[in-house]
């Protein structure tokens, strides 16, 4: 079940997706204004990558390139250390507008000011959940008729295969 068929049953749950890796190409570089600069982007964007949802015993399946998200809509303030002892990494905080699942982060083309792309992680996510939520506040102050302005705050991990 992909992500845009499927609607998490509880915020502040994890989730996990079974999704291919996005290395951030030339052509990612140049419709993002080079602004976003990692090697790779780990998002939860079904725009760049499909992704879908899978349960414990469904991670066998994956491809090897693959990869596991791990998410958390509407997470708490501290990033979830249960992640971490199953091996996953932490890659940051996603702003993802609800109905489209695009990440106002690094599929807008970096069209929005109040976005500090300077700050974002190794995976073009956001550091801290502080800087999700003033992001996330100032996108809405700044762009209110914009529909990718009005997002959620997702924290994001993963693991490689």
């Amino acid at each position: 079940m992909s992500i845009r068929d499927s609607k998490p049953k509880a915020y502040g749950e994890i989730h996990y997706y079974g999704a291919d890796r996005c290395f951030n190409t030339e052509e990612v570089k140049r419709f993002n204004q080079n602004k976003i600069l990692c090697d790779e982007i780990v998002s939860f964007d079904c725009g760049l990558f499909e992704m879908y949802e899978i349960e414990g015993q469904d991670a066998a399946l994956l491809p090897e390139t693959a990869q596991i998200v791990a998410v958390i809509i509407r997470p708490d303030q501290t990033p979830s250390s249960l992640l971490r002892q199953k091996e996953f990494v932490f890659c940051g905080y996603d702003l993802v507008e609800e109905f489209s699942n695009i990440s106002a982060i690094t599929n807008c083309g970096a069209g929005f000011s109040s976005i500090p792309y300077a700050k974002l992680t190794d995976y073009g996510l956001l550091p801290t959940y502080k800087d999700a939520l003033l992001t996330q506040c100032a996108l809405l102050e700044e762009d209110p008729e914009d529909p990718h302005a009005d997002c959620e705050i997702i924290e994001i991990w993963r693991k490689l295969l």
